[in-house]
């Protein structure tokens, strides 16, 4: 019995299932079929033999080793079938996994784009941050220098600095540049972390 191609691959002879995937699955699977084939052609004759007692020890020899050959079919086909149904299970596996893993890809890429986007936006806020606390220890180097001064020129007029008009805001203006600039290099600092991971 050939091979024989049908709608999802091969089968063996014409009422085979079609469960080969090419010829050669087909041909390689029934190679034992043949060759069984063609040993059961070979039946012994009663011609061949010169006593009945060796003919009857031959034939019942032969019936034997059929029998056996004949089980050893029917599980290599039972193996077959189970074989056909596991490589299904597995397709479907496979198949779903993949596209779980591609989707798991776009939504890596998504994420790694956001963070990206997320961490350029950090630098530029960062560097804004730096270019503030400059012109915050500018004005505070300045700011020192005029109370001071002011101080000065209070002892002089024998008055309290604190009467002076806008000595009160700026110093409570200097007293808040610690607690501002830490904070702010805190947050630079975290975000520098961020940045660079």
């Amino acid at each position: 019995m050939p091979c024989k191609k049908c709608d999802e691959g091969y089968k063996w002879g014409d009422k085979g299932e079609c469960e080969y995937p090419d010829q050669e699955a087909c041909e390689n699977a029934n190679a034992k079929y043949k060759k069984e084939k063609k040993e059961y052609a070979q039946v012994p004759s009663p011609v061949n033999y010169k006593s009945f007692d060796e003919y009857k020890k031959a034939y019942n020899d032969f019936h034997k080793a059929q029998e056996l050959n004949l089980s050893a079919v029917k599980i290599e086909l039972s193996l077959v079938s189970e074989m056909k149904s596991v490589n299904k299970e597995l397709r479907s596996a496979i198949d779903s996994l993949e596209k779980l893993s591609d989707k798991a890809d776009g939504q890596a890429n998504t994420l790694f784009k956001k963070i990206q986007d997320a961490k350029d936006k950090a630098k530029e806020d960062v560097g804004k941050m730096e270019k503030a606390m400059d012109e915050m220890m500018r004005a505070d180097k300045v700011s020192k220098g005029y109370i001071k001064e002011a101080e000065g020129a209070a002892k002089d007029l024998g008055l309290k600095p604190t009467e002076l008009p806008n000595f009160r805001e700026l110093t409570e203006a200097v007293a808040d540049v610690s607690t501002i600039g830490e904070g702010a290099a805190d947050a630079m600092d975290a975000l520098y972390d961020i940045i660079d991971s």
